[in-house]
């Protein structure tokens, strides 16, 4: 949360970075936390009273039938590759996606504020084609 709100205070790309390669590897820490307390093998011995003999009980966590542990590993797997993944990425893939978005919809707003302000105008658009199209398809009503 710390870094989300360095980034939208600064817009540093860096920070972006770090955000996608923190979420991968705080999922790391927490299967790895899992896998240390809840998810690991618990061996009981018991006497069966019948023979007298020891019995082991053995219960474990598993997903997939893959215990714990290894899920772990292929965790911190995947956070070494996104961390040099996010790292290598263009500054573009972070930056120009939010800001052109916010660009469409800042001409969007503006354009549907026209509609609904109706300053005597039959056809707005956003380039003069649109306008002409719009201005075809009104007559055609």
């Amino acid at each position: 949360m710390l870094t989300a709100g360095v980034y939208a205070a600064t817009n540093w790309t860096w920070v972006a970075r770090l955000i996608v390669a923190a979420n991968f590897w705080g999922a790391a820490a927490a299967i790895w936390l899992y896998a240390k307390t809840i998810g690991k093998t618990v061996e009981k011995t018991y006497l069966d009273p019948a023979t007298h003999s020891p019995v082991v009980i053995r219960s474990s966590h598993s997903l997939f039938f893959i215990p714990a542990k290894p899920w772990a590993i292929l965790a911190t797997l995947l956070a070494c590759v996104m961390t040099v993944v996010s790292f290598n990425l263009p500054s573009e893939h972070f930056m120009d996606r939010a800001s052109s978005a916010s660009l469409e919809k800042t001409a969007f707003d503006q354009a549907n504020h026209l509609i609904t302000a109706d300053k005597g105008k039959e056809a707005y658009g956003n380039t003069p084609e649109a306008e002409k199209l719009a201005e075809a398809f009104s007559s055609m009503v």
